[in-house]
């Protein structure tokens, strides 16, 4: 709390292992406003603390009354606790549904925004790639023990980062086709909690709310040009993952190929004549001009050229599965686009001058 009286805030940032959940109780006025900001956790190892304990006690902090709710960004660990419509938000036996006065959101969620659109078909597009070099790295048929193993290795790592996407279930079982639906309702419920769509926010917006008075909000982010949003570092600089930037963008556009079994032609003319500039992308990112290739199913072709190649002691010279080792990369640049989209706030306490910065997971073109 800061010295003044007019300007206390009072933070409570809750321990339900891996996750954002943060509840700030604002005493500037005649009664107590409550701000929650994401409530969502990966699982609690260390703490052992649960979701619904983290609600429970929001609701008596709260009186079950939300004045604002934030959601930052459509990741597992800060929208969970609104998973399963949001039941622990819902009325319990004695205990009323929270009532939510207002929520509020990135631009990057708007529906109605055309960049925000070409924004979540790059992160969707980005995603059904993973999941797909997931599901072959899930099946790794490659020769040798030791490739065999760091194929494991990437899956694992992988999976790992779906983790913050969707229900990815334990053991091997590989990734079901929905497995990121139920993110996505739990961030499509928090967004609707106040009955009217959120309030989209926009960097340089400044709001300074009636019904919090004292108190001013300034809007950073995530910014409103798409090329700031995949900045993820610079070549030779120590910001994250900037020289996978092209490779994840041409695997990306080139895996549902790679995961077909489908003849090169067969896979060019699904494309559609009409579509000169995906069939361009799509040829640019192929290892090998397509006059060069030969077509794996090509038992003839095979035999002419592949004889060594395809000779059972020397599966130590294939490089069939070589392309897979780029897909932990793929999902670190999924992981960090949607982090780039994290809304951030600064809240300035006005009787004395204090400021909170609440940047969710903004990475570099965040905040550059």
């Amino acid at each position: 709390m800061s010295p003044n009286d007019s300007t206390k805030v009072r933070i409570r940032m809750y321990r339900q292992g891996l996750g954002d959940c943060l509840l700030l109780t604002f005493f500037t006025g005649p009664e107590p406003i409550h701000m929650l900001i994401d409530c969502g956790t990966l699982g609690a190892t260390t703490t052992g603390v649960t979701m619904s304990e983290v609600v429970a006690d929001i609701a008596v902090a709260t009186g079950r009354h939300l004045h604002l709710l934030v959601v930052t960004h459509e990741h597992k660990d800060h929208v969970s606790g609104f998973a399963g419509q949001g039941k622990l938000f819902e009325a319990d036996g004695e205990n009323p549904r929270f009532t939510v006065d207002r929520v509020w959101a990135a631009w990057t969620e708007d529906p109605n925004d055309d960049l925000a659109k070409q924004v979540a078909r790059f992160k969707k597009d980005l995603l059904a790639s993973v999941q797909l070099a997931g599901e072959v790295l899930h099946a790794n048929q490659a020769s040798l023990e030791d490739e065999r193993e760091a194929l494991r290795g990437i899956a694992s790592g992988v999976r790992e980062l779906l983790g913050f996407y969707g229900d990815v279930p334990d053991g091997d079982a590989p990734l079901g086709a929905d497995f990121a639906k139920t993110v996505h309702e739990a961030m499509s419920y928090a967004s609707m909690r106040a009955g009217s769509l959120p309030d989209f926010l926009s960097p340089g917006r400044v709001i300074e709310p009636v019904w919090l008075p004292g108190v001013r909000f300034y809007v950073l982010g995530p910014p409103r040009r798409k090329e700031d949003l995949v900045v993820l570092g610079d070549h030779d600089s120590p910001e994250l993952y900037g020289l996978t930037q092209r490779l994840s963008a041409d695997l990306a556009r080139n895996i549902p190929f790679y995961t077909s079994d489908q003849p090169i032609a067969s896979y060019l003319n699904k494309l559609g004549e009409s579509d000169a500039d995906a069939r361009q992308a799509f040829e640019a990112g192929l290892p090998f001009d397509t006059c060069f290739r030969i077509e794996s199913s090509d038992e003839a072709a095979r035999a002419r050229y592949f004889q060594s190649y395809d000779a059972p002691g020397e599966a130590w010279r294939r490089i069939d599965y070589d392309w897979l080792t780029a897909a932990d990369d793929l999902a670190l640049q999924l992981d960090n686009a949607t982090n780039n989209t994290s809304l951030v706030l600064a809240i300035e306490l006005i009787g004395d001058g204090r400021v909170l910065l609440l940047p969710a997971d903004a990475q570099l073109g965040n905040w550059k």
